[in-house]
């Protein structure tokens, strides 16, 4: 047997073992793909704020988004997007170990964005669905972001 018979065989027998995994990969993404949605936290208090961001399918209660963070004062953090399915998203402000003020919100595939706004004494979470309104949300907070640190930088 010479080397190419060899080597086609090998490749022959590759692709008909990979033949069963696209199948599977097929039937897996099926439908749509999905999306993702952007999230903006911005810090409108004087100090550094912690927050956890939390998600869970409806339906399922099954767990899709866990996330901490320690935003600065005047600060605006994109976190990971959150996957473009039903669910119910809260956000946790806490003072030391404890939670002082949560809120939460469902969001539903439609939603473009996520803004959070942490104040001194609070949290609030907005969901926009307008494609445009999403647009200029993002876009003014990454304005005020830069100015923010500009201001900062004299």
């Amino acid at each position: 047997m010479n080397r190419r018979t060899v080597l086609r065989s090998a490749g022959v027998g590759a692709l008909a073992g990979l033949a069963g995994c696209v199948e599977g990969i097929q039937s897996y993404y099926q439908g749509r793909v999905r999306g993702r949605i952007p999230i903006e936290i911005t810090n409108e208090s004087d100090r550094a704020q912690n927050i956890r961001l939390e998600a869970y399918e409806i339906g399922t209660d099954r767990q899709t988004y866990d996330e901490n963070y320690s935003v600065r004062s005047n600060e605006l953090v994109h976190p990971p997007h959150l996957d473009e399915i039903e669910q119910r998203f809260r956000v946790i402000r806490f003072e030391g170990e404890e939670s002082s003020s949560v809120d939460t919100a469902r969001i539903s595939p439609d939603a473009q964005l996520v803004l959070i706004t942490v104040y001194e004494d609070d949290v609030e979470l907005e969901v926009v669905y307008d494609e445009d309104e999403a647009q200029n949300e993002s876009a003014e907070g990454d304005e005020n972001a830069t100015a923010g640190n500009d201001a900062n930088a004299s």
